[in-house]
């Protein structure tokens, strides 16, 4: 059996030959999210002690407390991603929220204290269908110490949060 990776890896490589585009050469980029697509259950992610996310069919999915009085109060992400000073960046995930819910999806830079800088911050709204959110933003900083966080506190009713397909690329 021939790794997925590999696998894709080889569909782009023939798609770049065949078509000779940038944007396939985009499409193609490392994600620098592991396990993006939750298919080793929720290896290389991590989460505050207030939610109990599982991975299941390719998404991680948990039900979100309510009474939490901020957005950080709640989270869900991935440490010791890798950015570089004027790297221009694609962030691009799906989610869903039953019932619909607000939420902060950040990439931040991780720092020993608070504050820690954030390189990208946006409150999407999400449906109870899965649906796709994509951010570009230019890297203020080089660092291998960014993260990919998914706030999901600061609610006075309890939701379902679901999300799979994550990425971070160089765009």
């Amino acid at each position: 059996m021939v790794p997925t990776s590999r696998v894709a890896s080889l569909a782009c490589a023939t798609a770049l030959l065949l078509a000779g585009g940038s944007t396939l050469a985009q499409a193609c980029a490392a994600n620098l999210v592991a396990n993006g697509e939750f298919r080793d259950g929720t290896t290389g992610w991590e989460w505050t002690t207030n939610i109990d996310p599982t991975a299941t069919d390719g998404q991680l999915c948990a039900q979100v407390t309510a009474g939490t009085p901020i957005f950080y109060d709640i989270d869900v992400n991935q440490v010791d991603i890798p950015l570089t000073q004027g790297g221009h960046y694609r962030f691009s995930f799906d989610a869903s929220a039953t019932p619909g819910e607000q939420f902060v999806a950040k990439i931040m830079v991780v720092t020993p204290q608070p504050p820690y800088p954030n390189e990208l911050v946006e409150q999407p709204t999400a449906s109870s269908q899965l649906q796709r959110f994509s951010y570009e933003f230019t890297a203020d900083t080089s660092t291998t110490d960014a993260a990919v966080s998914f706030q999901l506190g600061g609610d006075a009713d309890t939701w379902q949060f679901c999300l799979t397909h994550v990425s971070l690329v160089k765009a």
